[in-house]
């Protein structure tokens, strides 16, 4: 190795920069924390959207006898873990920094806010119910999160 203390070896480039948490990889600002938080409040409502699916499903093949149950609770179930993937690719790009993204999930956010009055007024249990109520409330914030002048300025950069 050639050069002073921190030098890449001969034939690969030198690292100037220190990387931070939450900064960027090619960007010369970190991640807004605005971002961040709503990052993580979407990825807490994908988690207990699975988790509510999953005693859900179990909830209603319970209410059945063994041999009426049938595949619609399972169906349920997969399409639901299925949607919670793509959702957690467009939430992974949109702390990335990629606005298109950021559309996606406001459009997904609005839906989902506007199917409260099903979730509300459907027959649930406890933590079901819970989740039915607490989900909206935090995607309503991560998106707010998402358009604050802080975020608007991180998404217009890519």
């Amino acid at each position: 190795m050639t050069g002073g203390p921190g030098a890449a070896p001969a034939g690969l480039p030198s690292v100037t920069a220190v990387c931070t948490p939450g900064t960027v990889v090619g960007m010369s600002a970190p991640r807004p924390s605005t971002v961040t938080a709503s990052f993580w409040l979407y990825l807490v409502t994908v988690v207990l959207s699975i988790l509510s699916s999953v005693t859900g499903a179990a909830w209603m093949a319970s209410l059945r006898d063994d041999q009426s149950v049938g595949a619609g609770p399972l169906i349920g179930t997969v399409l639901a873990l299925v949607i919670a993937v793509v959702q957690l690719v467009v939430v992974f790009r949109m702390r990335s920094g990629h606005n298109w993204a950021r559309i996606v999930l406001l459009v997904v956010s609005v839906l989902s806010v506007l199917g409260l009055g099903f979730t509300v007024t459907g027959v649930m249990l406890g933590l079901v119910r819970l989740v039915g109520l607490l989900t909206p409330v935090m995607v309503i914030v991560a998106t707010i999160l998402m358009f604050v002048p802080a975020s608007n300025r991180y998404f217009r950069r890519h």
